[in-house]
């Protein structure tokens, strides 16, 4: 299996619309499996964008609960300390 990118990654959390896929927390497991092979300060960009695309779908599917503080107006975090934790 080919190595996925954060953006490859952040692709399939838009395109995924079945709320069971997001009640566990598989897909914040794989955004923080990720930074064993990206660097989350040389790419926080990135995991700032992953991580907001997640928190969107939550807000969608009435997931809010999951989203992990802090994070912007725009459901961006501020800090990937929590996330990451």
């Amino acid at each position: 299996m080919a190595l996925q990118s954060i953006h490859d990654l952040e692709k399939e959390i838009h395109s995924a619309r079945d709320v069971a896929e997001f009640s566990d927390d598989s897909f914040r497991n794989r955004i923080k499996g990720l930074s064993s092979t990206y660097n989350t300060v040389t790419h926080l960009a990135s995991y700032q964008k992953v991580i907001r695309e997640l928190n969107t779908k939550y807000k969608q599917l009435n997931l809010s609960s999951k989203i992990i503080e802090p994070v912007d107006a725009g459901l961006r975090p501020t800090t990937l300390t929590n996330f990451m934790a």
